[in-house]
């Protein structure tokens, strides 16, 4: 065998391309080659498909600590933390799971603002709409009251203010949290930070 040794190709010289050619047909063994090559690739490379989702609206695989790419490797070892879901950066400081979805892809919008405006908003709804699974994570609870969520007590998105004045803030932040409406009309009206908890 020459220097383009594949094990999947039986002949000499470099295994074909999947490249269309104008006016020639991919014969049956290129077909058959390329359906063998994706397969022994599938079994080499095992899925890294993580479906968490952050309190901020993004995927796990956003965020510096469960991020593959090599930029994000690098700032790892470190001991620096980002959290870049495409091209924007959002200001996450740390990881704290509340979903997990079928698909994180949905997951990339910016926050601009509390409740519907909120990122993970946004990427939920999103996933909705296309027919994907959502389920919420074990143990969310309320960021302030710590009451658990259900169905008679649902949590809500907010980013928050910087302590020690907080507040709804309508950008993204490194403080986000879901909170009950309760807790949530109380920061809103000035009486609570966002940064408590009871």
């Amino acid at each position: 065998m020459t220097e383009f040794a594949d094990p999947l190709w039986p002949h000499d010289g470099p295994p074909p391309v999947p490249i269309p050619r104008p006016g020639v047909p991919f014969t049956e063994e290129e077909l058959e080659y390329f359906k063998r090559s994706d397969e022994a690739h599938k079994t080499q490379s095992p899925s890294t498909r993580d479906p968490r989702i952050c309190v901020c609206g993004h995927p796990a695989r956003a965020h510096t600590d469960f991020s593959l790419s090599e930029t994000q490797r690098g700032l790892r070892e470190m001991g620096r933390y980002i959290c870049q879901p495409s091209r924007q950066i959002c200001p996450c400081k740390a990881f704290h799971e509340v979903l997990r979805v079928e698909d994180t892809r949905t997951f990339r919008f910016q926050t601009k603002g509390p409740l519907n405006a909120h990122a993970l908003f946004q990427g939920a709804k999103r996933s909705a709409e296309n027919g994907h699974e959502i389920e919420w994570s074990e143990g969310v609870v309320c960021g302030i009251c710590a009451r658990p969520r259900d169905t008679e007590m649902p949590v809500y998105p907010v980013a928050l203010k910087a302590p020690p004045n907080g507040g709804i803030s309508q950008r993204a932040t490194p403080f986000n949290r879901l909170l009950c409406w309760a807790c949530y009309t109380r920061v809103l009206a000035g009486e609570l930070t966002g940064h408590e908890r009871f």
